[in-house]
């Protein structure tokens, strides 16, 4: 009896002894890789400020390059615009350079000139439409107070047609 007791308590205490042996194991790998974490978090925030500095820098660049590209872009369009001007009328060419041929002074005047005269089109071109659309507000006002008077008008019509009907059926 006491033998046949015994031995499957011993069992079960061999059984938690293992599970504790694996548990054990467990627990120290599980520690093994909270201090590998660790170590590549720590590992990571010294590389940060380099890669901000590295991302500023390449910002920096980006929207330098940016920068120029539209300069460029935008001379080329200037460029482009003058070509239209002076093959549409070449004796601007020849006003120019004698303007040109001036003191500084009278250089810089020269430039805004002849800005104004490649730009005045488009100035032109821009009232036009401002006025355009001006003229339809107004149009459209002007509508709307004429369909405002009409049905007034008809209001009042349809008001006294009732008061007439009214006196007509009256036993007056």
């Amino acid at each position: 009896g006491l033998a046949a007791r015994a031995l499957p308590a011993w069992k079960r205490v061999a059984a938690v002894a293992r599970a504790g042996r694996g548990l054990a194991a467990r627990k120290g790998r599980r520690r093994c890789l909270d201090g590998l974490r660790a170590w590549r978090r720590a590992a990571a925030l010294r590389r940060l400020p380099a890669l901000r500095a590295a991302v500023g820098e390449r910002l920096l660049r980006e929207a330098a390059r940016a920068c120029f590209e539209r300069l460029v872009a935008r001379h080329r369009a200037l460029q482009a615009a003058a070509d239209v001007i002076t093959s549409r009328q070449p004796h601007l060419l020849e006003l120019f350079e004698e303007l040109v041929g001036r003191s500084h002074e009278v250089r810089r005047e020269a430039l805004w000139q002849w800005r104004e005269r490649a730009f005045g089109r488009r100035v032109l071109l821009a009232r036009g439409d401002e006025l355009r659309s001006r003229l339809r507000r107004l149009r459209l006002g002007a509508r709307l107070s004429r369909w405002r008077a009409y049905r007034e008008r008809a209001l009042l019509k349809a008001r006294h047609e009732v008061q007439v009907q009214q006196f007509l059926l009256s036993d007056v």
